[in-house]
């Protein structure tokens, strides 16, 4: 990949930018501060957790070495750098949502049926497979509820087949990938938001969910803590738990309830 690093750092230097901030340390951001170096300008290095895990630790250490200034988006993700070996500053900077956009839509009514909503791409860590052998014990309880999947990924065929070996084709709908407007109106009109995440270096999804007024329903892994307030805006269930399926479909049932 040399090749198209040197011509990254290339077409930054034609730009001649005062700052670089670098988003994710991949390659890009290798070539950023390269660039920065050669430019004698600034650059700021903001890691967002995908990049923690599958960068090289000694492509890590090197860029926050370089940069200026390196931020990340939790404090786990701040953990994560230092037990790699990151011995540079790192600063903490929570992500946000903007709230005129992410809110309670008054013409929006709540579905009148029980409606479970999750938004991520469907495998890479979200773990939607537990979420589905959960929600077949909750159309148990409540027949005619729905779980309502917005996004796509790797899993969907898995997912589907899932779905329609288990007779829940009435009560699973997979959206696909939706703009944010229809999004947040399938948020204002859905009663929970759940996301079993394996992994999740903050969890914005949450944020989103708790800007309209949703409650949530997440693991506590990564830097979901950080996000969920317990018993107040949601409920974190412990992922290694050994009755982990159980509690969860206790809080989902009580939530509907």
């Amino acid at each position: 990949k040399s090749i198209q690093i040197a011509r990254h750092v290339q077409s930054i230097i034609d730009i001649k930018p005062d700052i670089i901030i670098i988003h994710f340390g991949f390659d890009n951001a290798i070539a950023g501060v390269i660039a920065a170096e050669l430019l004698n300008c600034p650059s700021i290095t903001w890691f967002h957790g995908s990049d923690i895990y599958v960068a090289p630790h000694r492509s890590l250490k090197w860029i926050t070495k370089k940069s200026s200034r390196v931020i990340t988006n939790s404090l786990y993700s701040l953990s994560q750098l230092k037990q790699l070996g990151v011995d540079s500053d790192v600063e903490v900077s929570y992500l946000g949502v903007d709230i005129a956009t992410f809110r309670p839509l008054v013409n929006i009514k709540k579905s009148e049926e029980p409606v479970i909503i999750c938004v991520g791409r469907l495998g890479h860590n979200k773990n939607q497979s537990a979420l589905l052998s959960i929600f077949k014990d909750v159309v148990l309880t409540f027949p005619n509820a729905k779980l309502w999947l917005i996004g796509d990924g790797p899993s969907k065929g898995i997912y589907q087949k899932y779905v329609k070996d288990t007779g829940m084709l009435d009560n699973v709908i997979f959206w696909g990938n939706q703009s944010q407007e229809k999004i947040i109106e399938l948020m204002n009109m859905a009663w929970v938001k759940v996301l079993l995440s394996e992994k999740e270096a903050l969890g914005v999804a949450f944020i989103e969910a708790q800007a309209v007024g949703l409650p949530c329903l997440g693991t506590d892994v990564g830097g979901i803590p950080e996000v969920i307030s317990e018993g107040e805006t949601g409920y974190l269930i412990n992922f290694d738990d050994a009755e982990f399926d159980s509690k969860v479909l206790s809080t989902i049932i009580s939530l509907l309830s």
